[in-house]
């Protein structure tokens, strides 16, 4: 009953319902590929550079392959596409913002991937699905999308003042 619970509120509730909000909002579908590019671009940096160049490893037991390289990479492309595609598609976000933004999301995006894995070690599983093979599952693709959605929403609307 409690893993249902936990999925109802963890896809549903802080992703789903937040997602809608993000979507009604002026320049609804710039705002969710914002969100969307900042989440990759900081996959793949924190990935490739990690992978390359990552030594020091941050937290062995949750998830032991990340390093404290590829978090810095992944901080530096997310607040590179987040910079892009303000410029680019919502030039009413200036560059303070779009950096702000770049970070928080990334940083809040990361906690959501080790806070998946947290959830994926306590149940034994190694891959949260069987849709993407070799990617961890359907979840290690979204995981830090369902943490960063409403924590985008809040600051667009309290910070920024965008609306519906």
């Amino acid at each position: 009953v409690s893993s249902s619970v936990l999925c109802v509120l963890y896809v549903g509730w802080i992703f789903g319902y937040h997602l809608v909000l993000l979507r009604q909002m002026a320049d609804g579908k710039e705002i969710i590929y914002l969100l969307v590019s900042i989440a990759w671009s900081s996959d793949i940096g924190a990935y490739l550079i990690g992978r390359k160049l990552g030594k020091h490893k941050v937290i062995v037991a949750i998830s032991p392959k990340k390093s404290v390289e590829g978090y810095i990479a992944g901080l530096l492309f997310g607040i590179g596409a987040s910079i892009g595609i303000c410029y680019w598609l919502l030039p009413s976000i200036n560059l303070v913002h779009a950096i702000i933004i770049g970070l928080l999301m990334t940083i809040i995006g990361q906690i959501g991937d080790l806070a998946e894995s947290v959830l994926k070690r306590s149940a034994n599983v190694k891959d949260s699905g069987k849709i993407m093979p070799g990617h961890g599952g359907i979840l290690d693709r979204c995981d830090s999308v369902i943490f960063m959605t409403p924590a985008l929403y809040y600051y667009l609307l309290y910070v920024l003042k965008i609306g519906l």
